[in-house]
């Protein structure tokens, strides 16, 4: 997102991400929403977790994403996560599909959701 008005934009989903974090997306309720900025962050060592506008998110049907304003440039990233389960290697393409598929729904519903935030 170019220019002023890209960061404004930029600026209103973070900010919105904030106030008015999802409750669901993509039809998966969310279940687990950490604010690595105004949440109290530990890593795995117990040291505080530097506070920036980065949000991650789980879903109820094993998905996760997180979004990240980055501070140097007028960009937003979006990160998507997603796992199909194989019984065995013939079933391997077919999970792959499936978890692409299910990347490719989290995507659009993330963009209108940005879109709606933007303002």
């Amino acid at each position: 997102m170019e220019g002023a008005t890209g960061a404004t934009k930029i600026k209103n989903i973070l900010d919105s991400l904030r106030a008015n974090p999802p409750a669901e997306i993509d039809g998966a309720k969310v279940t687990s929403a950490r604010d690595f900025g105004a949440q109290e962050i530990r890593d795995e060592d117990g040291d505080s977790v530097p506070k920036e506008n980065f949000y991650f998110y789980e879903l109820a049907d094993g998905r996760r994403f997180a979004v990240r304003g980055s501070g140097t440039e007028p960009k937003i990233k979006f990160y998507l996560f997603a796992s199909a389960k194989a019984a065995n290697a013939g079933e391997l393409s077919g999970a792959k599909e499936r978890a692409l598929a299910s990347l490719a729904s989290l995507r659009k519903a993330l963009e209108a959701d940005a879109h709606r935030r933007a303002g």
